[in-house]
């Protein structure tokens, strides 16, 4: 059922940017490469598309938002 969630393309590309924010801080922000040692995972993208599914799901909603990905990508 959580698989069956609609995630827009837009948000499918918001995942892929935070992603790639974390591998390739310093393109996105300067002060941003000072905190992150390291960048997630190939695997972390699939991860967080999974869990904001979940999320979406377990608050009754068939769509992810925007707010979805967050609440799984905040520390």
């Amino acid at each position: 059922e959580v698989l069956d969630i609609h995630m827009a393309e837009a948000i499918e590309q918001y995942i892929v940017r935070l992603v790639m924010a974390t591998r390739r801080a310093s393109e996105y922000d300067s002060e941003l490469d000072k905190w992150l040692a390291m960048g997630v995972s190939p695997r972390a993208t699939i991860a967080l598309d999974r869990c904001a599914r979940a999320h979406a799901w377990l608050a009754g909603r068939d769509f992810v938002s925007p707010e979805d990905v967050q609440a799984m990508a905040y520390p």
